[in-house]
């Protein structure tokens, strides 16, 4: 009856995973339009569009991939 605030992989695991899912079953992802998108071009595509949303502080910010926040925030299309 109420709500509450996580953080962690327990709660992005499944925020991604719906993401991925998504982009998989539209077929966004395949990049060399052959009819079929593989797990490697679905992650490829969730990281480059992680990367327009790059997190701009931490360790390793503005380079694509900081140890903190992973590559970013992927966005849905």
């Amino acid at each position: 009856g109420c709500y509450r605030t996580a953080s962690g992989t327990s709660m992005s695991t499944p925020h991604a995973s719906g993401l991925a899912a998504k982009f998989w079953a539209s077929g966004v992802a395949d990049s060399n339009a052959d009819g079929v998108t593989t797990a490697s071009e679905v992650k490829t595509y969730l990281q480059q569009r992680a990367k327009l949303t790059d997190i701009t502080a931490g360790k390793y910010a503005g380079i694509g991939d900081d140890a903190a926040s992973g590559f970013g925030l992927p966005t849905v299309a």
